[in-house]
Order: structure tokens, then C-alpha cells, then sequence
């Protein structure tokens, strides 16, 4: 830390070969889930992922999936050099760079194809995330009493675009909570000036991840409910413990308040 650099051991690496399409619904919030809940942890694993499949997973669904990697406790997650990634980089930096991809004659640990058209969206059970994700149409339909989006996982741009997607023309159930927390001040104020949420009555500063995983705590103390949120981790009977976004659905559009 004191002279900026640091060292690491080269572990051994996975690698995940994608095939197919990444079909609309699935998202990298299911690609990861479906990887954990198939083959468990990656411990003191480097996770790499490519193939031809990998042109149908947008910027940020990578990031979903790099994040979740340390739920499977894999030191690193990478991603092929691919158009995507460079057209990403010369839109947002003007410095040179240069792709880091793998040799040809690489040595993996196991390589895992993973045809993403086949894939369907997922649910990860209270408790820990590996061995412990299903597909949502093998859990079985239950009322909840909380809907939350955001964290560093799943409160990006495009998360709020679905999200807004889904409820417009719709209401929240009675009883049931719907909150928000953008990955970033960026994110809200862009959301902002696309119509998925409009601005309260009061200023809302979007906080990252420990501000999310507190929102997501929060719950009428006494009563035992069921949330429904799509953050890193589940632990049974706690959703840890600041500044939220409640969305309150109508016809134009979200509605935000704080």
C-alpha cells in the first residue's frame, strides 16, 4: 500500500465459454446465478469468460457478473477483449490501452460452455449464493412485503430502464415496498432525464453499495417479512442495515420519493 503496488499469486483459472444468444429477459444477474447454483465455488479461482457468446452480454451485465464473482469466492473475473469492450473504452477514455487476452495455448483449471440462449431467468434462495440458485419457475409463487433495486449489482442505468419497463401502467401491490438505489449520482441524474424516476419533494444523494445493502434493510422492526432484492448477498433473516429511493408507479412513468 505504501508504495502503490502490491503482488498477487497467479491462481489457476476457469473458463467460461459462451455460446448462443443471450436471450431479452436474462440478464447477467441470471448468467451468474445459473453458474453458481451449477458448480459452486471458485475458490482461489480466476474466472475468465469469452467465446462467441459473450458479443450478446452488454457492458453492463459484465459488471453485474465481475461483482458477483466474489460471491463464489474467485479472486478475479475477466472478460475478452471484444468490440463491445473497445467501443466501451474509446467512448469513455482517450488513453492507450492495450487488451490483455488470454494465449492461445492457455491452461485451464476447467472450462465450463454455457449456451446463454438456453438460459432463463434466475432466483438465488436466502442464504449463500453458490449451490443455492434456481431457475424463478422452479420456486414457488409467494406474496412479498419488499422489492428492492440497486447495489453496485444491479442499480445501473439499464437495470432502472427495466425496472421502469415493468411497472409503467401499473401499481405496487398494497403493503408491498418498491425501492431504488442508483449505483450512482451519474446513474440518478441520468435517470432523471430519461423519465425513470422523476425527482421528490426532497433531494436524493444515491449512495453505493453500503448504502444499498442498508436500504435494503430496512423493515418494520417486529414482523417477519419476505424482500425480494437483487444485491450480492441474502443472509437468512438479515438484509443488512441511509438514503433510498421509494419508486411509486403511475401511468407516465416512476415516481421517486425519499
Amino acid at each position: 500500500m505504501c508504495t502503490g503496488r502490491t503482488w498477487f499469486t497467479v491462481a489457476p483459472t476457469i473458463r467460461h465459454e459462451l455460446t448462443g444468444t443471450k436471450p431479452a429477459l436474462v440478464s447477467g444477474k441470471d448468467i451468474f446465478p445459473h453458474i453458481a447454483g451449477s458448480y459452486g465455488d471458485a475458490t482461489n479461482h480466476n474466472l475468465e469468460f469469452g467465446g462467441p457468446g459473450l458479443a450478446s452480454v452488454p457492458m453492463n451485465d459484465r459488471r453485474t457478473v465481475a461483482t458477483q464473482a466474489a460471491e463464489v469466492s474467485a479472486d478475479f473475473a475477466t472478460f475478452a477483449a471484444d468490440d463491445a469492450r473497445r467501443e466501451f473504452l474509446d467512448a469513455h477514455t482517450d488513453r492507450p490501452y492495450t487488451p490483455a487476452d488470454a494465449d492461445p495455448d492457455a491452461d485451464y483449471a476447467d472450462v465450463r460452455r454455457i449456451d446463454l440462449s438456453a438460459l432463463v431467468p434466475h432466483v438465488a434462495r436466502p442464504g449463500a449464493v453458490s449451490r443455492n440458485a434456481v431457475p424463478v419457475t422452479e420456486v414457488e409463487r409467494r406474496a412479498v412485503d419488499q422489492c428492492f433495486l440497486g447495489s453496485c449489482a444491479n442499480g445501473q442505468l439499464e437495470d432502472l430502464r427495466i425496472a421502469a419497463d415493468t411497472v409503467r401502467g401499473r401499481t405496487v401491490a398494497p403493503g408491498v415496498r418498491m425501492l431504488v438505489t442508483p449505483t450512482s449520482q451519474a446513474v440518478y441524474r441520468d435517470a432523471l432525464k430519461l423519465g425513470y424516476v422523476e425527482a421528490g419533494p426532497r433531494g436524493l444523494p444515491a449512495r453505493r453499495r453500503a448504502a444499498g445493502r442498508r436500504a435494503a434493510g430496512r423493515r418494520d422492526p417486529g414482523r417477519r417479512q419476505r424482500v425480494k432484492r437483487p444485491s450480492q448477498r441474502r443472509a437468512r433473516g438479515r438484509v443488512s442495515g441511509g438514503l433510498l429511493t421509494v419508486l411509486r408507479p403511475g401511468r407516465d412513468g416512476v415516481h421517486s420519493s425519499r
